[in-house]
């Protein structure tokens, strides 16, 4: 459901800038870069486009940050599961092994005392 809900916030997005773009083609500013120490003129929609290209690529690029550092987490959680089910396992079997020496041992112990008898 959010999958969709954030497609339709982008579409609804892409169609105002478009929008933009064909209604308004005439309105123009300037803005002076002092580093250049030059004027650019920008129409608005170019600004407009301009403005939600960039931020469209920033949201891609922060998202994928998010999902490899959320995919790495799951992983490393997967693993550290793993070790200890394995770990658990290894227990599991230790246990089993000394139950049955146990039981041998007291069957020796049980054959020992009755040929002392």
């Amino acid at each position: 459901m959010k999958k969709y809900f954030y497609l339709f916030i982008c579409l609804i997005t892409l169609l105002a800038i478009i929008l933009l773009i064909i209604l308004l083609p005439d309105i123009n500013f300037k803005i002076y870069t002092p580093y250049l120490e030059k004027s650019l003129s920008f129409n608005l929609s170019q600004y407009s486009l301009l403005l939600f290209s960039l931020s469209y690529i920033s949201a891609l690029f922060f998202s994928m940050l998010y999902i490899s550092k959320r995919n790495s987490l799951i992983n490393s959680y997967e693993k550290r599961y793993e070790k200890m089910s394995v770990n658990k396992d290894e227990s599991e079997h230790q246990i089993n092994i000394l139950e049955n020496k146990i039981k041998t041992l007291e069957t020796a112990l049980k054959q020992a005392l009755d040929k002392n008898k």
